[in-house]
């Protein structure tokens, strides 16, 4: 069994009872994130397809943090980005577990001139400018993120303050 299949058997009929006491259909699913640097915290959010505003799904702690308040300026500097991102890539086989990738560096951040590649939201307790969130709630926030895309989400968005 892959991490996803290990992941679906431990959380899915506990991801669909939620969605479903929030009026959450799962094949109608979209998602986004905020991220609160301030906070240490990984907010997902979930509306059905249409509806205007999103519901509060969980929030996430993060097991590690790296940097400052303020953006990240250059590769190395292991700080997290602040700004309106999105999720450009699902790896299964991450060395942090399971793992989102965000499109860090985007096109505001390369007008300023900042500089840096490989941000994630993951597993794991160690990061070096991603959002780590543990093995546990890597699984739930990824199975989330595949409904959704699987459902015809094509951007997930990744919103990240101080």
């Amino acid at each position: 069994m892959d991490r996803i299949d290990i992941a679906k058997k431990k959380h899915l009929p506990r991801i669909l009872a939620t969605l479903q006491q929030l009026g959450i259909y799962n094949d109608q699913l979209e998602i986004q994130f905020l991220g609160i640097k301030s906070q240490q915290l990984l907010q997902l959010w979930v509306r059905n397809t249409g509806d205007t505003s999103f519901q509060l799904y969980q929030q996430f702690p993060l097991t590690a943090f790296s940097g400052t308040l303020g953006p990240k300026e250059k590769e190395g500097d292991l700080q997290i980005p602040e700004g309106n991102y999105y999720i450009n890539r699902f790896n299964p086989k991450s060395k942090y577990h399971l793992s989102l990738g965000i499109n860090y560096p985007n096109e505001e951040d390369l007008f300023l001139g900042r500089t840096g590649s490989d941000i994630f939201i993951h597993g794991g307790s160690t990061s070096k400018g991603c959002l780590a969130i543990g093995d546990e709630a890597i699984e739930i926030v990824y199975l989330l993120a595949l409904m959704a895309k699987d459902n015809g989400q094509k951007e997930i968005p990744v919103q990240i303050v101080p």
